[in-house]
């Protein structure tokens, strides 16, 4: 067992009811003999500075990092990893004796998920990206991210189409990615049946097809559920409903936006007629685990991956090679092992 002094480690977000960190988390912990407790924080932004003034005075471990706070929580850091300076979004706190540090292993999670074969598997999903063409849907965090890696892994002879609703918002990631040397251009919503002819993956970053109640602001909800990534999205919104009255919410949500959802399986469906049968489909969305793209994708005889694993790769990068790297070495760990460790406990309980 461990003899470290740091006793707490926890996941940061607001809301996190439906949060499974805690689990994986704890097991995770208790799996490589470390004595701390995994917790989660629920914290309003307002709160969000004296809370992680609080992790720095009482020397806790640091914390994982969901939203609203992923690019909030920079200002209230001492310092950032190259990469998550770069991408402009942290996913994991870690104390260093006092000081903040923040890293984000999203980007580095969608690869491995990709190229690895993942503990438990004996292929990787794909042999390699090296001079891919990709076609990237959305461009916030997430995909930001995402596409950083990207760019590293396809090389100078890849090209990445970034497609968005705003393109204000695509044409900032499109100048990062530039900067670095990456061929990337921008493509429109409507117009992507022109490009993806050429396209080797598809890989959806957006809410398009998540489980659940959206908040909009204003006391009022929608649901992108029932939508798929390839086509646009203008479902109904109405009045946020008591807690008990999600499942009615959803059915007045898609029966208002019948016709839309229509319209958008009818575009999307005309995409993957255009789509070559090499083509294949990337959703960073895990729940549920077949979005509308990918079932539309796997229909049409194509090969398709959610977002599982790279959600339990990052977690378990930011477990092992991040957080609680120094306490691992002190305690003879070789790193690799801890990592197919801590990866199998957490897909065991996910």
């Amino acid at each position: 067992m461990s003899n470290f002094q740091k006793k707490v480690i926890g996941i940061l977000g607001y809301p996190l009811e439906h949060s499974i960190s805690p689990v994986f988390q704890q097991a995770a912990l208790d799996s490589v003999g470390i004595a701390a407790n995994y917790e989660a924080w629920s914290v309003i932004p307002e709160n969000l500075q004296g809370f992680l003034d609080d992790i720095r005075r009482n020397n806790f471990i640091g914390a994982n990092v969901t939203i609203p706070h992923k690019e909030t929580v920079i200002g209230y850091l001492d310092d950032l990893d190259t990469n998550a300076e770069k991408i402009g979004s942290v996913n994991t706190i870690v104390n260093r004796d006092g000081r903040l540090i923040g890293y984000n292993t999203d980007g580095q999670g969608f690869i491995d998920m990709l190229i690895k074969p993942l503990p438990g598997h004996q292929e990787a999903f794909l042999d390699n990206l090296a001079g891919m063409s990709i076609l990237l849907i959305g461009a916030g965090g997430a995909a930001r991210a995402v596409a950083v890696f990207l760019a590293d892994a396809i090389g100078s002879e890849g090209r990445v189409f970034i497609c968005n609703r705003t393109k204000g918002k695509a044409l900032e990631l499109i100048g990062l990615l530039t900067e670095s040397g990456t061929r990337a251009e921008y493509v429109d919503e409507l117009d992507i049946a022109e490009v993806v002819e050429g396209i080797d993956i598809i890989v959806n970053s957006t809410t398009k097809g998540q489980s659940g109640l959206r908040i909009m602001g204003e006391g009022s909800v929608t649901s992108l559920e029932p939508y798929s990534a390839l086509g646009p999205a203008s479902p109904a919104v109405i009045p946020e409903p008591e807690m008990e009255g999600t499942s009615s919410a959803k059915s007045s949500i898609f029966q208002l936006s019948h016709s839309d959802i229509l319209r958008n399986f009818e575009f999307s469906s005309k995409i993957l007629t255009a789509v070559p049968a090499s083509t294949c489909f990337v959703d960073l969305i895990y729940s549920p685990l077949e979005t509308p793209m990918l079932a539309q994708a796997r229909a049409s005889g194509h090969l398709t991956l959610n977002g599982r694993g790279m959600n339990i790769a990052q977690a378990a990068d930011a477990f092992v090679y991040k957080a609680l790297i120094q306490h691992l070495t002190d305690s003879g760990f070789d790193l690799e092992e801890a990592y197919q460790r801590v990866f199998r406990t957490m897909e065991s309980i996910w």
